[in-house]
């Protein structure tokens, strides 16, 4: 009986070990729309075999002025932008807060055309092994004057990409 003990705790151990090396860490595009909440619930499914979610938040920020020429932001921009981000991070954390999984919540600044690309760049810092987006649907005349943030990440990732359309939720 004491052998068999042994064993098991050695095969449990050698099941441990495997699985720990086994665990992903996934990177989650995230702006708090129905459509990135939906994708970052959907993302929790994975949750026992993700060592860590990366929450990432592209604000497309301030538009640049034009180079050379001096622009005056008021401060006020800035304090709406970080209460932007401030809300969107409280938007996956009420998502996430009761599922126990490891969180890094990232921000960054990009302006409306390299969104994707940020996405992409970021989850190569991170070590992802998958990214997770949300998808509007778009089609038609739409996509084509909005562009489709997801189908660029696709495009330009060199990772496999999850894009969860709205209602998948388990």
């Amino acid at each position: 009986m004491k052998l068999l003990n042994i064993m098991y705790d050695a095969i449990t151990l050698i099941y441990n070990s495997i699985l720990i090396s086994l665990k992903m860490k996934i990177l989650v595009a995230f702006d708090n729309s129905p459509n990135a909440r939906e994708a970052l619930s959907y993302s929790m499914k994975f949750k026992d075999i993700c060592e860590e979610y990366t929450i990432l938040f592209v604000n497309p920020g301030i538009m640049r002025g034009a180079t050379g020429v001096d622009t005056f932001i008021p401060e006020t921009v800035y304090t709406e932008q970080e209460d932007i981000s401030n809300h969107v991070k409280a938007g996956a954390m009420e998502i996430v807060e009761k599922m126990r999984v490891n969180i890094n919540f990232i921000k960054k600044d990009s302006p409306g055309e390299d969104i994707a690309k940020t996405v992409v760049q970021t989850a190569g810092e991170v070590g992802a092994h998958l990214i997770v987006s949300g998808t509007r649907r778009l089609s038609g005349i739409s996509k084509f004057i909005l562009g489709s943030v997801s189908s660029e990440i696709i495009k330009l990732s060199p990772l496999p990409v999850l894009v969860v359309p709205l209602n998948q939720q388990a």
